[in-house]
């Protein structure tokens, strides 16, 4: 083999794992590396509004600072552009039968990529609160079972991509 084959089988092998490098960095971050904490923090401000009756509920893990955010019962995350970098967003709340009272607060609204709100079956009261109609992504509302006014705030119309929410008072079955 000649010396400028050689050169230029040595310099496609530096071309290879430079651009294996470069994969890797552009691969998304780890669910730990992220520093964003917006959605953690709606997260905290929604739990202090609610209590509930299930001793090992989902709620339970909610503040564990030893579990991502992502990884706490009832929350799901996708990744999304945020400051450049890829970061886990909250897209959806998932507590349904988790004897969860109270009133859902306003800070839900702070979850700015929430798409679903699957709540039914629970405790809750009030109404439901006018903010959620700051959700542009959201599609899906379920708060069906639950002791919520049958008021549904004006301001959801505002989310384009909802389909009608379920607000059914009916009796809970046993």
């Amino acid at each position: 083999m000649s010396s400028h084959a050689i050169c230029i089988m040595f310099s496609l092998h530096i071309i290879l794992i430079l651009l294996s490098g470069a994969c890797k960095a552009a691969a998304a971050p780890n669910i730990n590396q992220t520093t964003d904490t917006e959605d953690q923090e709606a997260l905290l401000c929604i739990k202090s509004h609610l209590s509930t009756s299930k001793p090992a509920g989902a709620l339970t893990t909610w503040g564990n600072s030893s579990l991502h955010f992502c990884r706490w019962q009832g929350v799901v995350c996708r990744y999304r552009w945020r400051h450049g970098l890829m970061a886990p967003r909250v897209t959806t709340l998932r507590l349904e039968e988790e004897g969860l009272a109270g009133k859902i607060p306003p800070c839900i609204s702070n979850l700015t990529n929430l798409e679903h709100i699957h709540l039914p079956v629970n405790e809750l009261s009030g109404s439901v609160p006018p903010e959620l109609g700051q959700l542009r992504r959201l599609v899906y509302v379920n708060l069906s079972f639950n002791a919520l006014s049958s008021m549904i705030p004006a301001e959801l119309a505002s989310c384009s991509r909802l389909s009608p929410p379920n607000l059914r008072h009916e009796e809970k079955q046993s």
